[in-house]
């Protein structure tokens, strides 16, 4: 080809190196200097994006530095979290869960162990009265011989409590944590709502019988939906004075609770409290069916329990006016036998820690307080059930009361019935 000729953009054909149309085809040709600057437009698009890639590139390793430093932190305020929820301390757990979750809103593991803690906590709390802000709360304590003794409370700053749920957004977290959970995960997140809901005195019950409804759906046997449900069938709220098939319903959902696990000791104190907390004598008397079931799982029975159960149950037969008292020992006369009764009176007391001072009361001359005295005297009514009537007048003359004319008239005519059928 000539150097005065030039290839034709479409055919290829040499043709005039000034012609703007090819001869051949037709076709229009590109100047030299849109040639030029064609060129030139690619090769700047080329430097452009070459240029782009490293400032990218750099941005990304900066976003991943600051990723994997942030990663870091939130794994260093997850371990030091699960530390703290380890010996108990929920709210300094709690308070480094919500620093995680700020630098990693989406992180499983925060919103995870941020659930656990808050339903630990919530489990611990039980409404006392039906109608107000009354409630008791759990510890987890050690008597002095190195037993797991679950100690109640009172609250003392009920709103408190549930400003702090509020706060942590229990509920949409709950809410979000039910999405993608198994059912047996479900069940957990949805009886603690239900339990959250009853805590907050809900005007409408059958939202609470709705949510342990779906939570027991979804898994039979969790302990949780199960013990919390137990704990509802005996709350104040929900049944009506004197119930007795509660008693019975609620006593299926706590064995229930633990098929898996016998010893769970949260289980065993929360069944207990519940039935204190209704009160009525079907419920006293229960509590002792339910230690006669601990004793014979091999259960640890803190002295904190023992004397719980003994106040509850015997602590209230002095007065005989009182159309529960009454009903208690009838009830407990009816599920025991007389020797069945003092034996489990002796052996609460002794772990109690205040056997000695029952039996040892006349030789001490001292008189010892209210609650002791009416345990003396309950003893007195055991043996003088079992037929030990020379003890039980032993207990009856030689107990030291203060000056009480109700409480002296009772022991009078404890002595006299003694007396006449010896």
């Amino acid at each position: 080809m000539p150097d005065s000729s030039k290839p034709c953009v479409a055919c290829w054909q040499p043709i005039d190196n000034k012609a703007r149309v090819c001869q051949h085809c037709g076709s229009a040709q590109r100047s030299h200097v849109i040639n030029i600057i064609a060129t030139a437009v690619k090769w700047a698009a080329g430097l452009t994006a070459v240029l782009t890639l490293v400032v990218v590139a750099s941005q990304v390793r900066s976003l991943v530095a600051e990723w994997q430093k942030n990663d870091k932190v939130v794994s260093d305020y997850v371990f030091a979290a699960r530390q703290q929820f380890a010996v108990g301390d929920n709210k300094v757990s709690q308070a480094l869960l919500v620093k995680a979750e700020k630098l990693a809103p989406t992180n499983m593991d925060v919103r995870n162990l941020r659930l656990e803690i808050l339903m630990d906590s919530l489990r611990t709390f039980l409404a006392s009265r039906p109608h107000d802000f009354g409630f008791v709360e759990m510890f987890k304590n050690r008597d002095q011989q190195g037993r797991v003794d679950f100690i109640w409370r009172i609250g003392s700053n009920y709103q408190d409590v549930l400003d702090f749920m509020e706060k942590q957004e229990m509920e949409q977290l709950v809410a979000l944590g039910v999405l993608h959970a198994s059912k047996q995960r479900q069940s957990t997140l949805l009886a603690h709502l239900a339990w959250l809901k009853l805590l907050q005195f809900a005007d409408d019950k059958t939202d609470i019988d709705a949510l342990f409804a779906k939570a027991l759906k979804k898994d039979p046997d969790n302990i949780y939906a199960n013990a919390l449900y137990g704990a509802w069938l005996l709350s104040l709220r929900n049944f009506r004075y004197d119930d007795e098939e509660s008693v019975k319903q609620a006593c299926f959902y706590f064995n229930t609770a633990l098929k898996h696990n016998p010893q769970e000791p949260w289980v065993w104190s929360l069944w207990h409290k519940s039935l204190s907390v209704a009160g009525f004598g079907a419920a006293r008397v229960e509590r002792l069916k339910v230690i006669s079931d601990m004793r014979e799982r091999g259960v640890e029975i803190g002295s904190s329990l023992s004397w719980s159960v003994l106040l509850d149950v015997f602590g209230c037969w002095y007065d005989e006016k009182s159309e529960t008292a009454v009903e208690s020992q009838r009830l407990a006369r009816e599920r025991f036998s007389a020797d069945e009764l003092l034996e489990l009176f002796q052996w609460l007391a002794t772990r109690a820690g205040c056997m000695p001072l029952v039996d040892n009361i006349a030789a001490t001359g001292k008189s010892p307080d209210v609650s002791k005295i009416r345990l003396i005297y309950a003893l007195g009514l055991l043996h003088e059930g079992a037929g030990n009537l020379d003890k039980a007048l032993y207990i009856f003359s030689k107990i030291e009361f203060e000056q009480n004319s109700y409480t002296s008239t009772v022991v009078q005519k404890a002595i006299a019935r003694v007396k006449r059928r010896m």
